[in-house]
């Protein structure tokens, strides 16, 4: 005899127009006996009927401008980078800070012996250390005391005044190679 889960194969194939005479007598002789079946078959040719008869029905005019105008009010989301841009800017003023370091670190560094330049960095970094330690703490104060608006503007602000500092160090770095003259002092 014929399990259910083999039946309803043979009635999807029914139902394709793709049984074989062989397969057609065992669904029959399945069909008679399995009451589960018989309802699962009568249902599908009712639904399978319906949509045969049914007219399909043209879309409203202009669907796709009524579609658009739908989505179109939809409250938009905000992007990821507005909704990190306060961390993009804390890591911008670190990697400023640390340019900074490594240009000053760069100009004391010229001339000096191996020893020399260990102990200095020694010191930069317990100075720097000391420096990010210190910002953490105004962080965290700052964060607590004001929303996240306000704390966005301050950071805004701080990225401001790291730009102008790094621009007078630039100003002042190239007036020191420059020389009274204008040149560079190794020109002659």
């Amino acid at each position: 005899m014929l399990k259910c889960d083999k039946c309803e194969n043979l009635i999807m194939h029914y139902f394709d127009h793709d049984l074989s005479g062989h397969e057609q007598e065992k669904l029959d002789q399945h069909l008679d006996l399995c009451s589960n079946c018989r309802l699962l078959f009568s249902q599908l040719s009712g639904i399978l009927g319906t949509l045969e008869n049914t007219v399909p029905t043209e879309p409203e005019p202009h669907l796709d401008r009524l579609v658009m105008d739908r989505i179109m009010s939809l409250p938009v989301q905000p992007s990821n980078n507005e909704k990190y841009g306060s961390t993009k800017l804390v890591y911008a003023s670190f990697a400023g800070i640390v340019t900074l370091l490594l240009l000053v670190i760069s100009l004391a560094v010229q001339g000096s012996s191996f020893p020399d330049l260990i102990l200095m960095g020694r010191q930069y970094l317990d100075v720097f250390s000391d420096f990010m330690l210190d910002l953490q703490i105004v962080y965290q104060i700052v964060a607590g005391l004001f929303s996240s608006e306000i704390f966005s503007l301050v950071l805004g602000i701080q990225f401001v005044i790291m730009i102008a500092i790094f621009m007078l160090m630039f100003m002042a770095v190239r007036t020191v190679f420059s020389g009274p003259t204008g040149g560079h002092p190794d020109a002659s």
